[in-house]
């Protein structure tokens, strides 16, 4: 008896497929390296697989049957030494169109397995120590890491650290100019996937506080910029002396203006205290407006909102909100124009206001005087924009501001991620 699909419905053959799936080599199933960089070869010649997955199979195979190196407990030392000598022959024997950097991967293998005086991070470090610069030398250890980790050339690493030496590896002419990408700071960033993952790595290594995005790729590889006490670079001028001061600010979008210098105050926090118990969400009179509970604090847009549906309260809110603001801000010419704003219903006007308010705020407090340079690593090439001041900054520049919370007891809500954008 026929099942009931064949005996109600007519069964469609599902279709055979057109052409033969091809099965990615599995580097595990190799018995030996010479073996795998045969099958692979043949592979790519037949069109089954594309060079960008033979170059990424022959590294995956390389890694197998060398393994990586550690720092601690090198490989090596746990190997037959004749296996060792083994693989050096069948090396010689290696295609001549294979990658030059993945031979220049197998000659660092080799050089390190056959007994070499010192591993290759010491060489590297060893070599970084040579060049007389202070920032350089107390940071040795995380660029000499990140060369290794990155998987950079022994040309490449000696190009960079060559250019260290010169002091030409950061154009400080480059990275003053109001807009640029970091291709164009530092030398060799497009040399490779590799050096851009370099250079990357460092311009977010942040190994303490008060130390921003950017300070320490800068510092290390400029003798030109030096690493300041309190979270800026120092620019050397030729005579040695300094002449003047770059503020960093960045990350992978935008960066906060600030730090130990400018955080809320103590009266900023009394007045908080004192705007949360008088427009508490329990308090019937101001109908629950602010859900001053939220982790970040009262922003503009919710206040905004409150404010349009309840007009008679604007007034004595907005003289609350003024008191607060010129606590956070004492120095700031932007306070009127933040109140104004939200008289108006335009809380994204106040948040921009808002930002620049904390940005004159920062500048007060650093006594000005300073060259300020943001970082975009988030782009790829990471982007950047440099002005001498405040005011060269604003005038060639649009601010732009992602959530900024007048009424908080959160330490850095009070003070929202900014970038800018040129003006069209």
């Amino acid at each position: 008896m026929k099942p009931w699909f064949e005996r109600e419905a007519k069964v469609i053959k599902f279709p055979e497929p057109e052409k033969k799936v091809v099965q990615m080599p599995n580097v595990a199933s190799y018995p030996d390296f010479m073996t795998g960089v045969s099958d692979l070869k043949a592979r790519m010649g037949k069109g089954e697989i594309s060079q960008a997955s033979h170059d990424k199979l022959y590294t995956d195979l390389i890694h197998r049957f060398m393994r990586k190196e550690s720092f601690e407990t090198p490989w090596f030392l746990r190997e037959d030494p004749q296996a060792v000598q083994a693989l050096s022959k069948k090396v010689a024997s290696l295609p001549g169109d294979v990658s030059p950097r993945i031979l220049d991967k197998i000659q660092k293998a080799l050089r390190l397995a056959q007994g070499g005086d010192a591993s290759q991070y010491k060489k590297v470090a060893r070599a970084i120590l040579k060049v007389k610069d202070q920032d350089l030398q107390k940071y040795y250890e995380a660029v000499a890491k990140s060369m290794i980790s990155n998987g950079l050339t022994t040309q490449e690493m000696s190009g960079i650290i060559r250019e260290i030496r010169n002091n030409s590896c950061v154009d400080i002419k480059q990275l003053k100019q109001p807009f640029n990408t970091l291709d164009k700071i530092v030398k060799f960033y497009d040399s490779s996937t590799e050096t851009q993952k370099y250079y990357k790595d460092l311009l977010m290594f942040q190994p303490g506080q008060r130390i921003g995005p950017g300070e320490i790729l800068l510092a290390t590889h400029s003798k030109t910029l030096i690493k300041g006490d309190k979270g800026d670079l120092t620019v050397m001028g030729m005579g040695g002396e300094p002449a003047g001061e770059i503020e960093v600010k960045g990350g992978k979008y935008a960066g906060r203006f600030t730090d130990d210098d400018l955080t809320p105050s103590a009266a900023y926090l009394t007045k908080v205290d004192q705007w949360a118990q008088k427009y508490a969400v329990d308090n019937p009179k101001y109908n629950s407006p602010f859900e001053y509970k939220q982790k970040s604090g009262t922003g503009y847009g919710p206040l905004a909102k409150w404010l349009a549906k309840n007009p008679d309260f604007v007034d004595e809110v907005l003289t609350d909100l003024k008191s607060i603001l010129d606590s956070l801000f004492p120095r700031s010419t932007r306070i009127d124009n933040i109140i104004q704003s939200m008289k108006s219903g335009q809380a994204k006007g106040a948040g921009d206001f808002h930002a620049l308010a904390n940005i004159e705020e920062y500048f007060a407090v650093k006594k000005g005087g300073m060259g300020i340079l943001f970082i975009n690593a988030g782009a790829s090439p990471p982007k950047t924009s440099y002005a001498d001041n405040l005011e060269e900054l604003l005038a060639g520049s649009t601010i732009k501001q992602f959530g900024a919370y007048p009424v908080s007891k959160n330490k850095t809500a009070p003070f929202p991620k900014i970038t800018v954008i040129p003006k069209t």
